[in-house]
């Protein structure tokens, strides 16, 4: 019906009358396609309902990564700076070193810091 109603031969009354239905959903369908008629015929393209899902999906683990973020961050203030120190994974490709320092509020310098050995001097 709406590829009928798009041919033009007919007009939507003598369309409604052949098919039995109302003019309006003629109208409503013939409307429709003309919207979605790319989508149609493009096998490449995904439907805006699939994408939307994905956005949707990619918005939550957003939000729970921020959660996580911001929970392991207030977990970090309260620990010293060695305990910090000693979560941090330095065989982790992801996250690097630099990344993990910054999770736990801590300067990556300080991880890389290493205290000389203080020995006892003789005065003469």
């Amino acid at each position: 019906m709406a590829l009928a109603a798009l041919a033009n031969e007919e007009t939507a009354a003598q369309l409604s009358s052949r098919f039995d239905v109302h003019p309006t959903m003629i109208s409503a369908w013939k409307r429709q396609l003309l919207d979605s008629a790319a989508e149609l015929f493009d096998k490449s393209n995904k439907s805006r309902k699939q994408i939307e899902g994905q956005v949707d999906e990619l918005y939550r683990q957003i939000g729970q990564l921020k959660v996580e973020n911001d929970f392991l961050s207030r977990k970090a203030r309260l620990m010293s700076a060695k305990q910090r120190k000693q979560i941090i994974e330095p065989n982790l490709c992801e996250p690097s070193i630099s990344r993990q320092c910054q999770l736990l509020s801590l300067s990556r310098s300080s991880f890389y810091y290493a205290p000389v050995p203080v020995s006892p001097r003789i005065w003469s």
